[in-house]
């Protein structure tokens, strides 16, 4: 029987777990450590041979990246790689909290800028002149041919299918690529009904669509991109702004002011999105070294020998790095380094039932740990947990600054000191003011934009109308009040592309 077993045993039998429970804790240390150390050697090593095999010199996209990079190899150096000193371990802890803490703030800038860049592909995406196209000389919308037959060919294909969760997603993709003719009144009350549909269910539930659907609007972590620690990029977005609002995206203008405008906006979207790549990879070499760093004073001599199979080629690589000029420990990554890569995988497994079971042990055995002086190894225990979870910027226990949740203490507050677990009526109506704030703020910008946002909101609602008919009365109501025929022509492009991929995926 092993540790855990054991420690299962005593807890069900209600037994003092008094030599059962350490034996645990360090069985969960050694586990996180050997999977962490083993997986930030291999991040390292590729790590380096990319800089040392980069025939024109290697760069990263931005200084701080590199500064981040550089901390790095320091830490390894004196508090992986060097004699166990706690002084110097807590500084390197300190230090790789607030690199995290910086990695993952910028990271979630760069996301928001990207969703903001793409509701600038959709307001370009509905500017192409239809004048001379042939394809779509049948759109007008004061035809009532032409309005009675694509809505028509529209509600036939939302409800061609009977289940409900399709019907519902083709609702939400055909009505987000139909123009935008919906005023704010509308638009909130369309919100307010999606919100409702969670009242009851759990906390998380909401959580995650709010995520969804405030990162599909741009309005995520939103920076004044006039203001951005990432300047070129920010006053891109700034100049994108103002030419929308100038009225400079025309619609029908010339192709070639259309694909210039198109080739900047790719362009950017190609420095925001190598941005967050260089930034989410530093992050991750971060979390394995600081898990690593956290679990290596409570590890067993099982730990040690995982470490031997890749000191070599980390003490290599480190030295590589140090230097300034990097070169290929390729050399070094002999017959046991290439080992222990194999264990990663049995590695994940033993901590993920490992997790399971320190839950368990959190809930129950609290006044254990306390009083048998494991509560600092209990919060590094938890810490690791989160640093070496598929969640890169997973917030860890109690770091509040990192949090990525949307919603407030105040708005789960209970009122007694306590934290609702489940959404009801008074959460709702304080989410919705507060989104309604957010979205009210967003459409203080050209009228463009703010379609381009109630478009983005809308492919993320769940419900919109009351019955079928409404639904063509919408559709309807659209066809006709969309004035601007290249816009019209270009959503109905979009339609028939939708109705197509989904036929092709049948």
């Amino acid at each position: 029987m092993n540790n855990t077993d054991r420690l299962l045993k005593a807890l069900k039998s209600k037994v003092a777990p008094d030599q059962e429970l350490p034996a645990f804790f360090s069985e969960m240390s050694t586990a996180q450590y050997k999977y962490a150390v083993t997986t930030f050697a291999f991040n390292y090593y590729n790590y380096n041979e990319k800089l040392a095999t980069e025939e024109n010199g290697f760069a990263f996209s931005d200084e701080d990246v590199t500064l981040l990079h550089k901390a790095i190899d320091e830490i390894v150096r004196d508090a992986l790689l060097g004699n166990f000193d706690p002084i110097v371990r807590e500084k390197a802890i300190s230090k790789l909290d607030a690199f995290r803490l910086k990695a993952s703030m910028r990271t979630k800038i760069l996301v928001t800028y990207a969703d903001v860049v793409a509701l600038y592909n959709y307001v370009l995406s509905r500017l192409e002149d239809y004048s001379d196209n042939k394809e779509y000389a049948y759109v007008d919308y004061a035809d009532e041919n032409f309005v009675t037959n694509t809505t028509k060919r529209l509600y036939d294909f939302i409800f061609h299918d009977k289940d409900n969760a399709v019907i519902n997603d083709k609702i939400r993709g055909v009505l987000s690529q139909l123009p935008i003719r919906m005023t704010k009144v509308r638009f909130f009350d369309l919100l307010h009904n999606n919100l409702t549909l969670y009242i009851g269910s759990e906390v998380s539930a909401l959580n995650g669509m709010l995520y969804r659907l405030r990162s599909a609007c741009g309005l995520l972590f939103y920076e004044d991109p006039s203001k951005s620690v990432f300047e070129s990029i920010g006053k891109s977005i700034v100049s994108l702004e103002t030419a929308s609002k100038s009225g400079a995206f025309k619609s029908g203008m010339s192709k070639e002011m259309l694909e210039g405008y198109e080739a900047d906006v790719k362009l950017l979207d190609k420095k925001i999105h190598k941005l967050i790549e260089d930034y989410t990879q530093v992050a991750e070499l971060i979390n394995f070294l600081y898990a690593a760093i956290l679990s290596k004073p409570y590890v067993t001599i099982d730990a040690n020998e995982r470490f031997k199979m890749v000191e070599p080629v980390l003490r290599a690589v480190n030295a590589s790095l140090l230097s300034g000029n990097p070169v290929s420990a390729a050399a070094l990554a002999d017959e046991n380094f290439q080992k222990a890569e194999g264990t990663l995988e049995d590695d994940l497994l033993n901590i993920n039932k490992l997790n399971g079971v320190f839950e368990e042990v959190q809930n129950v055995c609290g006044d254990f740990i306390e009083a048998m002086n494991l509560s600092a190894q209990e919060k590094c225990i938890s810490y690791s947990k989160d640093l070496v979870s598929d969640s890169i910027f997973a917030a860890l226990s109690d770091n509040k600054e990192e949090n990525t949740d949307m919603l407030s203490e105040e708005t789960l507050s209970d009122g007694k000191g306590g934290i609702k677990e489940n959404v009801d009526a008074e959460m709702i109506e304080k989410v919705f003011e507060g989104l309604k704030e957010l979205f009210e703020n967003g459409f203080s910008g050209s009228k463009q934009l703010s379609r381009a946002r109630m478009a983005a909101a809308i492919s993320n609602f769940n419900v919109f109308f009351q019955d079928n008919q409404e639904i063509v009365d919408y559709i309807r109501h659209v066809l006709t009040a969309c004035h601007d025929r290249n816009e019209l022509c270009a959503s109905i492009q979009l339609e028939d592309q939708l109705m197509m991929g989904d036929a092709e995926e049948i």
